[in-house]
């Protein structure tokens, strides 16, 4: 499994989200994941890649969390869990998208 956190330059939620997935990930029991950062640096690279915000959670080349209703921005990106709108999905919304790509 890879999972990819792209993210844009002083993204204030990149080591919440990189925590999170960590932690998703044990938790799961996923041992052998690669797991990296990818900066999105210009609108261009942004457009190629589909990226909607930061960060964004790509696991095995697919973005569990898209709505496909964002438009492509180099700004944060807002996660609507249960509870409040998030700077990054949280553990539980995580573990679920790391089983189901298992």
């Amino acid at each position: 499994m890879e999972i990819v956190i792209r993210h844009i330059e002083d993204c204030p939620n990149l080591d919440t989200a990189e925590e999170r997935v960590r932690t998703a990930l044990r938790a799961v029991g996923v041992v052998d994941a690669t797991l990296r950062r990818e900066l999105v640096r210009d609108l261009p690279g942004a457009e190629r890649l589909g990226f909607i915000g930061s960060p964004t959670i790509v696991i095995d080349g697919v973005d569990p969390f898209a709505d496909h209703a964002g438009s492509v921005a180099l700004a944060c990106r807002l996660y609507h869990s249960p509870t409040w709108p998030a700077g990054a999905p949280s553990v539980e919304e995580l573990e679920r998208a790391i089983e189901g790509r298992t």
